[in-house]
């Protein structure tokens, strides 16, 4: 469990690998900034339930971009202390974290995470992250692996004893055991509070409703290669259009276009590397009516283009 100061570039990205994501750190852009993007405290753990824990207490030196992605995994963040941290996902959601307030994120694939901070801003937070093949207890395991079927992302207001837990995190280090029997109580605490929540307001939907919503998924699935609009898949769904919408991201994580888009791509990149598709006939059976159309929404996705796939077979 590493104490790091004056966190370079080559160290914050070591801990985004030890983490299992790949992470990024903006060149700096001031005449005197140096490499030294951060200065304070961070302290990873890899608890015995199979969580992992980190606390950051970091302020920012000068003006810097952040980046991140993760795997198939959930992420809990927690802001305990210091200025808002805001983070803009590649989803099209910006998240906005205030001391006090937890966020959830699932990550059914791959989630990227951008954070831009200004110099002399500080912040204090407990990140947990929960792969369901790591985990050791078999309920919470089977919970993680359901959360990260789909992707999404819920905020929550943080209970008392959540709080006081992860500030104790952020005092000077005591014996070993002492700390990682802390962090274990304080990790296992923030999940239980999360699932807990989630109970009382329903998942933040009626059953029914997301029931209706995943039958549309389906069917969206089934027919990439058609024109879809809002409205008809609504009344398809037995809703109004504003209450589909908002019940499809509340359930997916993303807007419809969004998951249609996605998984059009994703059909598209199977199609060229095991079926043999020119990226003509994936744009045309994915629903893109002009290859240049679909090589863009490709290259946005995937960061590559999609000739790069036929060079290579």
């Amino acid at each position: 469990m590493p104490m790091l100061k004056d966190l370079d570039d080559r160290l914050f990205i070591e801990i985004a690998h030890r983490w299992g994501y790949s992470g990024t750190l903006s060149p700096d852009r001031s005449d005197s900034g140096g490499s030294v993007a951060f200065q304070g405290v961070i302290r990873d753990r890899r608890l015995s339930s199979g969580l992992q824990v980190c606390t950051s207490d970091i302020s920012t030196l000068r003006e810097s971009r952040r980046a991140g992605t993760l795997g198939r995994s959930m992420m809990v963040i927690c802001s305990v202390f210091g200025d808002p941290v805001t983070y803009n996902l590649d989803n099209g959601r910006r998240l906005r974290l205030e001391p006090g307030m937890i966020a959830s994120l699932s990550a059914s694939d791959t989630l990227t995470m951008v954070t831009e901070a200004r110099g002399g801003e500080r912040s204090g937070l407990l990140v947990i992250q929960a792969q369901a093949s790591e985990i050791l207890d078999p309920d919470l395991a089977e919970e993680i692996d359901r959360r990260t079927r789909l992707s999404a992302i819920e905020t929550y207001v943080s209970r008392t004893r959540a709080i006081e837990l992860a500030i104790r995190l952020f005092q000077r280090q005591r014996n070993g055991l002492v700390d990682r029997l802390a962090a274990e109580s304080c990790a296992l605490d923030l999940l239980a509070d999360i699932i807990d929540q989630d109970s009382e307001r329903g998942s933040a939907m009626l059953s029914g409703d997301h029931a209706r919503v995943m039958r549309i998924c389906d069917y969206l699935e089934a027919n990439l290669d058609k024109e879809h609009h809002l409205l008809s898949l609504a009344r398809q769904a037995g809703m109004g259009l504003s209450s589909f919408k908002t019940k499809f991201q509340a359930a997916t994580g993303k807007t419809v276009f969004g998951f249609l888009t996605q998984k059009r791509l994703e059909r598209a990149l199977l199609g060229m590397e095991k079926e043999g598709w020119s990226v003509a006939q994936a744009a045309w059976h994915t629903g893109y009516r002009h290859p240049t159309n679909f090589s863009s929404a490709f290259r946005r996705h995937f960061g590559f283009n999609p000739k790069s796939i036929k060079r290579q077979q």
